[in-house]
């Protein structure tokens, strides 16, 4: 991970899922306050924070509070009559239509439905319009930030809930540590349905609308809406967030099909869409695996994608762990690949930490032609200039066109290649193929 250069880890639920069947997603809590033994002990998840810690590398935890197990020992003995949204205690499920939340012109069944209806059978919809539930829930998150050092919270389901509640938990968090930094599941389709959560109390939203694009882009034919134009039109809509810098950007996670799968376990495609995920606007997420051309799509019960990383655990032919470090000798030809990507994304990964512009600049772009897309990262003094050729042709750029941010003539260092530019008028860059040039 410090290799790689991420600077903080999210781990999907830890705490103890002791149900009969369909737990091992973790979202199905039957103890909040304790490490699911199948992973370890509390002492063993204390100690993983505070070696991170030493590797400056946060610890961020999946927390739920939309709901809970159906053998948590509150179905049993609930502390109130409304502690749960019963439906007259039958499973009644949501209608997974998250955009319901914010629709203006939302029936009251379908409003009910979704905040109320239970996520699945095996989790029972809690009441956080209930303080006493929401209070719990507050004093739930704020012992495990003290006792395990967490630096921020990924709220699973976050429309799925009252949203006033979720506000006054989240303030309730807040209030005591101003710095966390909270992230809310956010899974709806269109920027018009995401931008008011980037306005609620979260400090970040997970950006799906972009990650529809970024699954397409980079395996159609550049026409009017689809190619390099997918990624344009979609950050052109950033104007309705209220922070777009702040939402979290992916290309897939444990909920979707991996994104070398979707894109045809393509390497090169791969290498323009992390390109385009590491440095355009917002907080890059990488899902495991991802960095080591893990393939897989889901199959209805999402185990294809969830899988275990070869690393070196009992029966694995391959160690990916050893392999990324330069260990293994005699490397397969799909295992160098792999091995490439990796040192490939952990390049620009490690400038990315350094920089200013691709962390907190603003950003400039440019409409894509011959599906070549580019783009400008600013902050003080630092601008760097990335360009993404999507064509199965070379592209060449006029830098007369980009004058605004680069000059007359373009002079800077290509951070991946190293290849230095100076005063240049033209840029050529090879097919399907991507640039990351700081400026001079």
């Amino acid at each position: 991970l410090h290799s790689l250069g991420v600077s903080a880890l999210w781990l999907t639920p830890v705490v103890t899922n002791d149900m009969e069947r369909d737990s091992f997603h973790g979202y199905a809590a039957t103890d909040f306050y304790s490490i699911d033994p199948r992973f370890g002990t509390l002492a063993d998840y204390r100690q993983l924070s505070a070696s991170l810690a030493q590797w400056d590398i946060k610890l961020i935890m999946d927390v739920v509070v939309n709901h809970c197990g159906s053998l948590h020992h509150w179905m049993a003995d609930a502390p109130s009559s409304d502690w749960f949204n019963a439906w007259e205690w039958k499973p009644e499920l949501t209608n997974y239509r998250p955009g319901v939340a914010t629709d203006i012109h939302a029936s009251a069944y379908d409003r009910k439905r979704t905040i109320e209806g239970w996520f699945d059978r095996t989790m029972p919809d809690l009441n956080m319009a209930n303080p006493l539930v929401s209070t719990y829930m507050a004093q739930m998150v704020i012992w495990w930030i003290e006792t395990a050092d967490i630096r921020g919270l990924r709220v699973d389901t976050f429309p799925y809930s009252e949203a006033e509640a979720m506000e006054r938990w989240g303030r309730r968090i807040l209030t005591e540590y101003p710095n966390l930094s909270i992230v809310g599941e956010t899974w709806v389709e269109s920027p018009a349905k995401l931008a008011p959560w980037t306005q609620s109390v979260m400090t970040s939203a997970m950006d799906f609308p972009l990650q529809a694009a970024v699954t397409m882009a980079f395996r159609e034919p550049f026409q009017w809406g689809m190619g390099a134009n997918r990624l344009y039109d979609a950050l052109s809509n950033d104007h309705i967030y209220a922070h777009p810098e702040t939402l979290m950007t992916l290309a897939d996670n444990h909920d979707t099909g991996r994104i070398f799968t979707r894109l045809g376990r393509d390497t090169e495609a791969m290498r323009l869409a992390m390109t385009f995920l590491l440095t355009t606007r917002g907080i890059p997420q990488i899902y495991y695996g991802t960095e080591m051309l893990m393939d897989g799509e889901s199959t209805g019960d999402d185990a294809n994608i969830r899988r275990n990383m070869p690393g070196g655990w009992a029966g694995d032919r391959e160690d990916w762990f050893a392999a990324a470090q330069g260990h293994a000798d005699k490397m397969k030809p799909d295992l160098q690949q792999r091995v490439e990507m990796f040192a490939y994304m952990s390049k620009i990964i490690r400038y990315r930490r350094t920089s200013k512009a691709l962390c907190k600049g603003s950003l400039t772009h440019f409409m894509p032609t011959s599906n070549t897309y580019v783009y400008f990262r600013q902050a003080e003094e630092q601008r760097v200039m990335v360009i993404l050729n999507l064509d199965a042709k070379k592209s060449t750029l006029n830098i007369e066109r980009f004058a605004e941010l680069t000059g007359e003539t373009l002079s800077g260092v290509e951070i991946i290649s190293g290849r230095k530019y100076k005063r240049v008028s033209k840029i050529t860059i090879a097919p399907r193929t991507a640039a990351v040039i700081e400026l001079a």
